[in-house]
C-alpha cells in the first residue's frame, strides 16, 4: 500500500471530481481508507505500507525495502528514471495560495481549522501532520494571531 499526505491526496482527487465534493469528504475518505489499511495489515500475510513522500525522497532505500519484502535481490544497475522528490509541491502551493488569498484566505483558514479539529489527531496517529506545510502557521499568524 502506498499512502500520500492527506491534504495533497484530497487536492489531487478533487481535480478529477465534481466541484460539490468537499475537501472534508475527501479527508474523511482518506482517513477511512488509511484506518482500514492500518487495521487490516496485522492480519495480512503479505502487506507492506509505505509513504509516497518517502519513496520519492529516497527511492533506492524504499525500493530496497520492496525488493526485500518480495524476496528478490535489488537491481544492481543504476536507476534510469528521474524521480520528482517534491511530489506534493503542486498541491501545497495550491493550498497555500488559497490561505494567502486576500479575499478568501480567512475562510480557507477556517476550513483548515475544522479539518484539523476533526481529523488532526487521527492523521497524526497515521504518521502525517495537517499543519506541516509552513504556510498554515503563516496564515494563522497573518489572519488573526492564531486564535
Amino acid at each position: 500500500f502506498i499512502q500520500r499526505h492527506p491534504l495533497a491526496n484530497a487536492l489531487a482527487h478533487r481535480a478529477f471530481l465534481p466541484h460539490h465534493v468537499s475537501i472534508n469528504d475527501l479527508m474523511a475518505n482518506w482517513l477511512a481508507i488509511a484506518n482500514y489499511i492500518d487495521a487490516d495489515v496485522p492480519y495480512l500475510k503479505h502487506a507492506l505500507v509505505m509513504k509516497l513522500e518517502d519513496l520519492v525522497s529516497d527511492p533506492d532505500a524504499e525500493l530496497s525495502k520492496v525488493w526485500k519484502f518480495v524476496g528478490v535481490e535489488p537491481l544492481q544497475h543504476p536507476r534510469t528514471v528521474t524521480v520528482r522528490p517534491h511530489v506534493n509541491r503542486k498541491y501545497e502551493k495550491l493550498y497555500c495560495d488559497n490561505l494567502k488569498d486576500p479575499v478568501n484566505g480567512a475562510r480557507h483558514l477556517a476550513i483548515h481549522r475544522l479539518l484539523r479539529e476533526q481529523y488532526g489527531e487521527s492523521v497524526r496517529k497515521l504518521g502525517y501532520d495537517l499543519d506541516e506545510w509552513a504556510c498554515i502557521g503563516d496564515a494563522e499568524r497573518t489572519h488573526d494571531g492564531g486564535q
